[in-house]
């Protein structure tokens, strides 16, 4: 029997495998932690450069990886911080983001200046002022003599509300008054602590006490003027903003303090002397350049605020705000044209990620400037970048508003609406949308809203409430017309709205008081007629008020002498068409229908309308010669105009051709022309709401069913024409 030996141990062989296993563990762990810090670094690298070309989102992707192995780098804190605010579309999850970065910032160094001012002006964004005043505290706590954390924990304390709080405020600015008793900043401080709980006495004192001793104190000068203007004292206001620019003629604050009270006073020459001086002396100050730009857009010199908003553009070419600005000071001045090519120039301008921004202004200003294809590139560019629903939603109703699909823009914007209830120009478009799809009592309570927001921000709705009040004169409600327009106050709006406001306000009223109208009134034609004289001795070229006044001379049975002035002026103006159509109007209200007649051919035949002018002087030739028994020749021209129009507006002839047909009892002939309309415009609701009202034909167009179903497309499911159809008998 073999004996069982065990094997010897190769020591040497295990020793040197266990080095080798040693060793590769070694050079494998080091290897890995190269490629930790080679990937960290790379994360960096990649992370600044997304960042310099304004790719914000990559940027913050990139950062967050290399602060995940380097959470200590004060710099590349501040840089991630900033990306996450900057990554659009902005969401709650990237400012918590940055106010984690900002809070790692300050736990290494709570003196950190930067860090905790953004951290708490988030904080009081957020409504967190809880936070706020813990890091305002900690911050005042490491650098108590540091004057922006002195005003940071006094925001902080005034933030709470409390009266508790803001008697701690006016304790601790006192306090530091004590061993500085001169300091400016201190003093104003005071002055605003005092004011927040309505001292406003012991306020105004502390400021006229800085200002004696500071009599160069701009800031002071401001609030000071601010107190005294809010006491009824605007002459002492403007005196101290007077003295002010005395004391520092170079100064572009100066001169916007100043600026912005002469506006409020009304002097307007005065303001925007001062206000364009600013812009001279503001240099490459942007926040100079942008209020300036604002006042002057508020005030109505739309040239002089552009060009603020393009020398703070040149300065800040990536800046998307300025742009922002600008267009929203065009859509509210309704410069479409001005608004569109500043969309173009933003657009070429390096504004990476931000771009965003301008997208849904950009949109607006397109589809008012009738330029649909660049609606549906700013719609698609929103969809890329994963825009909110409530963003998409009011693009997508811009552009049915562009392509002439109202009832889209009905549904699509009051979803907007609905989503995003403080969106006040979502209000007015909403109810513009509704005007264009023909329902103008349904279109009053959306620019209610607009008017009520836009009063509850400080900015007047002067363009809404004009709309507001013919849309109410229109559906006989005159009373509430003229109370709003009488109760619309111009103060400070500028001149081109408050003008035309101030007509419509008379043609209402003319309207109302005229032979046959709602409230007939000889002695208020009367006087309305001694104010638009008035109006037209000072401004003798515009035509709306020589038009408003011919009307009220043929109402006080000056027929004659209005239509002679209205052929002078014709003579003399460009606008042909406008006072040819009240010519002929007055003609026709005195049954006069020959000259009328030969107004409107001589009109058409001098060539010097548009065509679409042309199209409806056409429809209202027809008109004329309907009511003066002529049906042939009218139903001729409707018919010739038919062939010339183009588009939705052939539709619109076609329905005028049918009402004329139905008068004279030729309802089968109407009818074809409506199955005409609707075949060739299937959103045409006002002709398949026509062909309900005829008596079906069988085999001949669509039944009542079909219509219905039609119409509902047309209107979406928050019409109710389609409800009305489907409750029609088949």
């Amino acid at each position: 029997m073999t004996s069982y030996r065990p094997a010897r141990i190769n020591w040497k062989a295990l020793v040197v495998l266990l080095l080798v296993f040693c060793l590769g563990g070694i050079a494998a762990y080091f290897v890995r932690g190269y490629r930790v810090r080679t990937a960290a670094r790379r994360a960096l690298i990649a992370g600044n450069a997304a960042y310099d070309q304004r790719a914000f989102t990559k940027a913050a992707a990139q950062l967050g990886r290399y602060l995940s192995r380097h959470p200590a780098d004060t710099q590349t804190l501040h840089k991630y911080a900033d990306a996450q605010l900057r990554r659009r579309p902005p969401s709650g999850s990237n400012i918590q983001q940055a106010v984690n970065a900002l809070e790692q910032i300050l736990r290494q160094n709570p003196a950190e200046a930067e860090a905790a001012g953004k951290l708490i002006d988030l904080y009081l964004l957020v409504q967190d002022k809880v936070s706020a005043r813990r890091i305002a505290e900690t911050w005042y706590s490491a650098v108590p003599t540091e004057s922006s954390a002195r005003r940071a924990l006094v925001k902080a304390l005034i933030a709470q509300g409390k009266d508790d709080d803001h008697a701690k405020a006016v304790e601790r600015v006192r306090e530091w008054l004590t061993a500085s008793p001169d300091e400016p900043y201190l003093l104003r401080l005071e002055a605003s602590v005092l004011t927040a709980p309505n001292q406003i006495e012991q306020a105004r004192a502390v400021l006229e006490r800085l200002l004696d001793r500071h009599p160069g104190d701009i800031e002071g000068a401001a609030d000071l003027a601010s107190l005294l203007w809010g006491q009824g004292e605007k002459d002492q206001a403007q005196a101290v903003l007077n003295r002010a620019v005395e004391q520092s003629p170079q100064s572009a604050e100066a001169r916007i303090a100043r600026g912005r009270f002469l506006l409020l006073a009304e002097k307007r020459d005065q303001a925007r002397s001062d206000l364009e001086q600013a812009v001279q002396l503001a240099g490459g100050n942007v926040t100079v350049l942008l209020s300036a730009g604002f006042l002057l857009a508020d005030a109505g010199f739309m040239e002089a605020a552009g060009l603020a908003f393009d020398q703070a553009a040149k300065s800040e070419p990536h800046n998307a705000a300025i742009y922002e600005a600008h267009a929203a000071a065009l859509l509210d001045a309704g410069d479409v044209e001005i608004g569109a090519a500043l969309a173009d120039r933003a657009f070429a301008a390096p504004l990476g990620e931000q771009r965003f921004d301008i997208l849904e202004p950009a949109a607006e200003l397109y589809a008012a400037a009738g330029r649909p294809a660049d609606v549906r590139k700013c719609l698609d560019e929103l969809r890329a970048m994963n825009a909110p629903a409530a963003g998409l939603l009011y693009a997508e109703g811009l552009l049915a508003m562009a392509e002439n699909r109202p009832f889209e823009a009905v549904e699509n914007i009051g979803l907007a609406v609905q989503q995003n209830p403080r969106n006040a120009r979502a209000h007015l478009l909403h109810g513009r949308a509704l005007i264009r799809a023909g329902s103008p009592r349904r279109a009053i309570e959306p620019l209610r809203d607009y008017v009520r927001l836009r009063q509850e921000s400080g900015k007047p709705a002067v363009a809404a409430q004009i709309e507001l009040a013919r849309i109410y004169a229109s559906l006989g409600r005159v009373e509430e017309a003229l109370k709003l327009a009488s109760d619309v106050n111009l103060s400070g709006v500028a001149p081109q709205v408050a003008n035309a406001f101030y007509l419509t306000r008379l043609e209402l009223m003319a309207e109302a008081a005229r032979p046959g109208g709602a409230k007939p009134d000889p002695r208020l034609i009367d006087e309305m007629t001694r104010q638009v004289d008035q109006l037209a001795a000072l401004h003798p070229q515009a035509v709306p008020v020589r038009l408003l006044q011919a009307k009220l001379m043929a109402w006080q049975g000056k027929r004659a002498q209005a239509v002679s002035m209205l052929r002078d002026l014709q003579s003399k103006s460009e606008d042909k068409y406008s006072i040819g159509r009240v010519l002929i109007d007055l003609l026709a209200e005195a049954k006069e229908y020959d000259q009328a007649i030969s107004q409107a051919d001589q009109l058409l035949g001098a060539g010097e309308i548009k065509k679409n002018q042309a199209v409806l002087l056409s429809v209202r030739l027809a008109e004329l010669h309907a009511e003066a028994g002529r049906v042939a020749e009218a139903k001729k021209l409707l018919e010739e105009a038919i062939v010339r129009a183009e588009g939705r507006e052939r539709s619109s002839i076609r329905l005028e051709l049918a009402k004329l047909l139905v008068r004279y009892g030729q309802a089968d002939a109407a009818r074809e022309v409506l199955l005409q309309a609707v075949a060739e415009d299937e959103g045409d609701l006002p002709s398949r709401l026509m062909l309900l009202s005829l008596d079906p034909v069988e085999g001949k167009g669509p039944d009542r069913q079909t219509l219905a179903d039609q119409i509902k497309k047309i209107e979406g499911q928050a019409g109710i024409n389609w409800r009305y159809a489907q409750a029609m008998p088949i």
